[in-house]
């Protein structure tokens, strides 16, 4: 096995006339290493480390870090401070596949997979009182999540110029040239739980005792019948509330 890495990174100024601005550095990489099980399995387990530091030209604000607040006690942050953060994680899944041979136009194959997956994600709670919110970045909450699912996708290969080679060991497909390869749909249902989380059912407030650990089912669908056009569909399942959460749709 390999180990693959990567690594995001940004600097950011943030400035406004009253209340606390500065400076943000924010360095996350990973580290990813591919398992061998000897079975038709896709294995992998990754590690992250992430650093953000802050220097801040303003470190009082009235209020608060709510700009619009109306409370008049004062906000008093270090000027200069830090967060060191770890993660670990790994998933799992694999893939079952048909190939159905057609006679319908340019395609001439079709290919079914079903792909059920889990993964894991660990990240410990750290106090972040004294940072700033400028963003998402500032905030990065505790996880113990385990998260499952599948998707199911159908694939259509096409005569024409030199046929595309299809990706059979990403989640996602690669784009296709004309005569290749082209993914016709997707669809995926997963959901998550985690130990560090309790999440209200939909339409009660946060902390409410009919909270548990799960989280909604996430069902996602997309359908790519023309190379230029596409028709897409996301709803969110609250089991708890037997109630939709959220949902979306969309033409491309």
């Amino acid at each position: 096995p390999y180990v693959r890495s990567s690594v995001e990174a940004s600097a950011s100024s943030w400035a406004r006339e009253d209340g606390i601005d500065g400076l943000r550095v924010d360095v996350w990489p990973r580290f990813r290493v591919p398992i061998r099980t000897g079975l038709p399995l896709y294995a992998s387990a990754f590690v992250g480390l992430r650093e953000t530091a802050y220097s801040l030209f303003e470190q009082r604000m009235r209020g608060g870090l709510n700009p619009d607040s109306s409370a008049t006690w004062i906000l008093d942050l270090p000027g200069e401070s830090s967060r060191e953060l770890f993660e670990v994680g790994a998933e799992m899944g694999t893939e079952l596949s048909r190939v159905y041979n057609v006679s319908a136009g340019d395609l001439v194959r079709l290919k079914h997979t079903i792909e059920p997956m889990i993964s894991y994600w660990y990240v410990p709670g750290v106090n972040q009182d004294d940072l700033p919110v400028f963003d998402d970045v500032d905030r990065m909450e505790g996880r113990n999540l385990l998260t499952y699912g599948f998707v199911t996708r159908l694939f259509g290969r096409f005569t024409g110029e030199e046929e595309a080679r299809e990706d059979t060991t990403s989640q996602w497909a690669r784009p296709s040239a004309p005569g290749g390869v082209r993914e016709l749909a997707r669809l995926s249902l997963t959901q998550a739980y985690d130990t560090e989380r309790i999440i209200a059912p939909v339409g009660q407030p946060p902390g409410s005792p009919d909270g548990d650990n799960l989280s909604d089912f996430d069902l996602y669908l997309r359908a790519n019948p023309l190379e230029a056009a596409s028709v897409a569909a996301y709803t969110s399942f609250d089991s708890s509330a037997a109630d939709i959460s959220a949902a979306a749709f969309s033409l491309r």
